[in-house]
């Protein structure tokens, strides 16, 4: 007969938190049956933030596709209603800067100004990315 190790026991009344199955040994605070119930758990509750996440991203992603097609085709302005049109979302940006009377909108490296009809000034900035020494 095998000996039961320290701190484990028999478990009664336990269930556990995923599958709602009884949890009949373990450790007197185990909360779930075994792990794959745990794993399912924590990813059950994490999914909502991670949905979330690749939504807002892929606004950006699509909203950074439509400006780089502008700036490609060499369209420095457009009418705020066409771009919607065009699938744009305004609130999805990675900066805003308000500079004297107009804002100052960036989406990554692609800058515009914007007012209450339309987008303006839709350029590409340089970006410097700091060089990486080389080791030898």
């Amino acid at each position: 007969m095998g000996r039961e190790k320290e701190g484990y026991v028999q478990i009664e009344g336990g269930h556990c938190l995923e599958c709602g199955n009884e949890i009949v040994y373990g450790r007197l605070n185990r909360k779930f049956c075994c792990k794959e119930c745990r794993y399912s758990y924590h990813n059950h509750a994490v999914r909502p933030l991670r949905v979330s996440r690749a939504r807002i991203i892929g606004a950006i992603d699509r909203n950074y596709l439509i400006l780089s097609g502008l700036v490609n085709a060499g369209i420095r302005q457009i009418p705020i209603a066409q771009i919607l049109d065009m699938g744009f979302d305004l609130t999805h940006v990675t900066s805003v800067t308000k500079v004297r009377r107009h804002l100052e909108i960036s989406i990554f490296d692609i800058r515009y100004r914007q007012t209450e009809t339309k987008l303006m000034d839709i350029t590409k900035i340089s970006v410097n990315l700091p060089s990486r020494p080389r080791h030898r």
